[in-house]
């Protein structure tokens, strides 16, 4: 299967609220399903955080960011890693990757793309973010 028809397969059902009824059309990925979706504001930018959604299991991601549809899609909790690990470090995981997808769609909307397409980039501020604030809060110098 193409790439592109396995992406739009996994994004039909993950625009959906989890009341299940009809969410508004999304040009970019249109359909109904049951997740729960927020709205996260981005450098003055509406993005719909979509958590738990199954569709990236089988592409075997974790998370995405869709910088031009402002869509941001999470693997659920219990599907992150390996079933045996536990609970704390899914959830560990799991706040890394939001953090990642939210640091792509900031770099995009500063009009930095290029800094936002280096993975490496990205993944060290996701993992290294909780010390930076630690640092800062202790410091006081957050403001």
């Amino acid at each position: 299967m193409h790439w592109k028809n396995s992406l739009q397969k996994a994004a039909d059902g993950c625009i959906r609220n989890r009341k299940g009824t009809h969410y508004p059309e999304n040009p970019v990925f249109p359909g109904f399903c049951d997740y729960e979706v927020m709205k996260m504001n981005i450098l003055g930018t509406d993005y719909e955080l979509i958590k738990e959604c199954d569709e990236l299991v089988e592409l075997n991601v974790d998370g995405e960011c869709q910088s031009y549809g402002k869509i941001i899609r999470i693997r659920p909790l219990k599907k992150i890693l390996l079933p045996k690990d536990s609970d704390a470090i899914k959830q560990r995981r799991y706040n890394e990757v939001v953090r990642h997808e939210v640091i792509h769609a900031f770099f995009h909307e500063s009009g930095l793309d290029r800094y936002s397409a280096d993975e490496e980039l990205v993944d060290w501020l996701a993992m290294q973010f909780p010390k930076l604030y630690r640092l800062f809060k202790e410091h006081e110098v957050l403001e």
